[in-house]
């Protein structure tokens, strides 16, 4: 039987996935034929990340309290507490970048977020599509998870992997070594899951993610934007592939005073860069019918 983790990566959407952004950002995704994957530590959520560590910490902390009731041997102790100081750090070195998709079209909170200066974008994917293509470079594309109970079942899952057969009778020379190790483990279960776990407050999201495997600074793929307060490091994802471009299956025009105006300018810039969807046809664009003002 497969177990929640298998479960959540496993699952393919079968909804059209809506990538939001401004003018701007289909100005260059149109231009550069890629979208942009953000550095996890600098996305909106401030405690992205540091939920699943918490919860999986937890889980150990409470799994090496009864090691000490059961009498555990000095191995286990030492593999536990190693552990324990790794799931408390900042993982600072984990270079994962990730893409956000919704499943919600036309949604409110979205538009609020990105129709602030000028009007939001929805871009509609193939689910099917970005799936295999998200596939054949390495990266994973699943859905977020924010109920508490399936998010303790996660960390429950986690923290059997990170504790399964990982405690041979160490060599004192051989302890910083260990302990690379450990880091090292916890660091790709955290990175691979980790980003899949949400405060339920933004469960309305109905969020897909698209997430890197982890990166390297030194391989000088690394991009820059700038941000209110900071630069932001990101990747980008490229839309070409072997057999063409990812086209846009549909694409939504959020809120804004010509919405008829910007649907012919939006359908004249895919029409110049050459942009249709899966069949070769003309993008199916639209606007929105929410009646909501920013100008």
């Amino acid at each position: 039987m497969a177990d929640i983790l298998t479960e959540i990566t496993s699952e393919t959407p079968k909804k059209i996935l809506w990538h939001y952004t401004n003018q701007k950002g289909l100005l260059g995704i149109v231009e550069k034929q890629a979208i942009w994957a953000t550095h996890h530590q600098y996305l909106n959520d401030r405690t992205e990340f540091m939920l699943a560590q918490d919860l999986i910490r937890e889980e150990v902390a409470m799994r090496f309290a009864t090691l000490g009731l059961s009498g555990g041997n000095p191995s286990e102790e030492t593999y536990f507490k190693t552990l324990l100081h790794h799931l408390g750090l900042p993982f600072h070195g984990a270079f994962i970048f990730v893409c956000s998709f919704s499943e919600a079209a036309d949604d409110l909170s979205q538009w609020r977020a990105y129709s602030r200066n000028s009007p939001g974008i929805a871009i509609g994917f193939s689910p099917d599509a970005l799936y295999k293509l998200a596939k054949q470079r390495n990266w994973t594309l699943s859905r977020c998870v924010y109920g508490k109970e399936r998010q303790k079942k996660m960390a429950d899952v986690i923290a059997d992997k990170l504790l399964g057969g990982h405690r041979p009778e160490p060599a004192a020379p051989g302890e910083t070594e260990r302990a690379i190790s450990i880091l090292d483990n916890t660091s790709k279960h955290l990175q691979k899951y980790g980003l899949l776990m949400k405060h339920s407050a933004f469960e309305g999201e109905q969020e897909w993610r698209l997430i890197s495997p982890l990166m390297m600074y030194s391989d000088g793929a690394n991009k820059f934007r700038e941000a209110k307060s900071t630069l932001v490091p990101y990747r980008e994802f490229s839309l070409i592939h072997d057999a063409g471009k990812l086209g846009f299956e549909k694409l939504l025009i959020g809120p804004t005073p010509n919405p008829d105006e910007s649907v012919r300018a939006v359908r004249s810039l895919l029409e110049t860069h050459k942009v249709h969807n899966l069949n070769g046809e003309l993008v199916d664009i639209a606007h929105s019918e929410i009646p909501f003002r920013d100008w």
